[in-house]
């Protein structure tokens, strides 16, 4: 028997066996479930409103009848993120990843966070899990960030380029990473890929003209654009873009063409989009074609051997030549037109070596380029690499018409009719005082060939 003495002695010693003795954890209600959406419900309203505090008890109390939710776990942990508790975010992201271990959306978030303010390794560990639990590009993308961000070799991204890829949104990001890793050509083909899929969208409009217009990239972007545009009556990114980099060429009459298509479907131009068209319908108005005298003479080796060649005087032409090549080995300028003094007296057998030692040691001279283009287009030569060196040149100097047109008749050449007549209609463009352009432009357009 316990005395009376003994309970009030205990009673005001605090000691009693009620607080030694843990009490156990409350069973969940048979409601657990439901509350427990109830709770995060109101918790992600409470985050729109702004209540992060409010929030954060909600979605405790969420986790509570549903510990096992990654649902609620990441929600937390991006509730901590906007305020700014960065450790405590990391420390949910860790704990949702190990309880739900095969959620593919957590690993995701958590290789994000991780990577932007945690451990790097740890982060890069968790996208690697993602992209195998299902969650492939995301993941893919991040990883590829960061090895670029870090200055590493992208590792991905030339498999993941192999791939067809239909989702949007995959389309968008890749053509982005593609263009900073330097394979512009890659990243515009991906945004030409976006504005086929959906012509409406012009948010493709400005990334696809930086991507041609500051990594050499014109000559993909403009045609690609132009097949669209020609292909669906309805787009409305494709014309924008013919505009643009139409006008940026120098091709006032294709931009205004492009850019009134654009006006007519959709209304009011922009401000910048409408002082680009009336930019180029005041510079395609007819012009006087009086022709100013020629400058006189200048005395430098270079401007005689030009004037020497015109002439026809092959052997001033040399000696300007001579001249200029002891003072400056190996100069572009006198190099090439030597290739031409070849080509003009000797014939294309004698310009092609020529030309071949000046693209030796001025690999990207667009004049160079486009000059061995032409004579494998008229030898029956290596047409395709004629291609490739034409494109080369017209994305380093694409006013040119000269390059437009040898782009053209290699592209006719080769089969590719549509596009050549595409190119050959630039070039007379640019050129229009040309009266070779607008002959070949003619005999493609009629299926004919050399």
């Amino acid at each position: 028997m316990v005395s009376r003495a003994s309970v009030v002695a205990m009673m005001l010693c605090g000691c009693t066996s009620v607080y030694r003795i843990p009490a156990p954890e409350p069973k969940p209600p048979a409601g657990a479930p439901t509350q427990a959406l109830s709770m995060y419900t109101r918790g992600m309203v409470m985050i729109a409103a702004g209540d992060l505090e409010g929030a954060r008890k909600n979605l405790q109390q969420a986790r509570v009848y549903d510990p096992d939710s990654s649902a609620i776990l990441l929600a937390l942990a991006r509730l901590e993120m906007t305020a700014g508790d960065i450790g405590k975010a990391l420390g949910l992201y860790e704990s949702a990843s190990s309880i739900v271990s095969n959620d593919a959306r957590v690993w995701l978030e958590r290789g994000r966070i991780e990577l932007a303010f945690g451990d790097a390794e740890t982060g890069r560990r968790a996208l690697l899990e993602a992209e195998r639990l299902g969650e492939p590009w995301q993941a893919r993308a991040r990883l590829i960030s960061d090895d670029m961000r870090n200055g590493r070799r992208p590792r991905g991204l030339v498999q993941w380029a192999g791939r067809t890829v239909e989702d949007t949104m995959e389309l968008r990001v890749r053509a982005e990473l593609r263009v900073k890793a330097g394979d512009v050509t890659g990243g515009i083909a991906d945004y030409l890929a976006l504005i086929k899929a959906r012509g409406a969208d012009r948010s493709t409009v400005g990334p696809l003209i930086k991507a041609a217009q500051n990594g050499s990239g014109v000559v993909e972007a403009l045609l690609g654009a132009e097949r669209i545009m020609n292909d669906d009556p309805n787009s409305l990114a494709a014309p924008m873009v013919v505009g643009v980099l139409s006008s940026w060429i120098g091709d006032h009459r294709a931009a205004v063409e492009a850019l009134e298509r654009v006006e007519i479907a959709a209304g009011p131009l922009s401000a910048p989009m409408q002082r680009l068209l009336d930019t180029s319908r005041s510079t395609s108005a007819p012009r006087s074609t009086a022709r100013l005298p020629p400058p006189p003479p200048l005395g430098d080796p270079v401007s005689r051997a030009v004037y020497a060649v015109e002439a026809e005087d092959w052997q001033a032409a040399e000696a300007a030549i001579r001249e200029g090549l002891e003072a400056t080995e190996h100069d572009a300028r006198l190099m090439y037109i030597r290739s031409q003094v070849a080509l003009k007296r000797d014939g294309e057998a004698a310009a092609l070596r020529e030309v071949e030692q000046l693209l030796g040691h001025h690999p990207d001279y667009s004049p160079a380029l486009n000059l061995w283009a032409w004579i494998q287009t008229q030898v029956g030569g290596d047409v395709e690499q004629a291609k490739s060196r034409t494109i080369r040149a017209i994305n380093h100097q694409p006013r040119v018409g000269a390059y437009w047109d040898t782009l053209g008749w290699a592209l006719h050449l080769l089969g590719d009719h549509d596009t050549a007549r595409l190119c050959l209609a630039r070039a007379a463009r640019l050129s229009p005082t040309d009266p070779t352009i607008s002959d070949r432009l003619q005999e493609c357009r009629q299926g004919e060939s050399l």
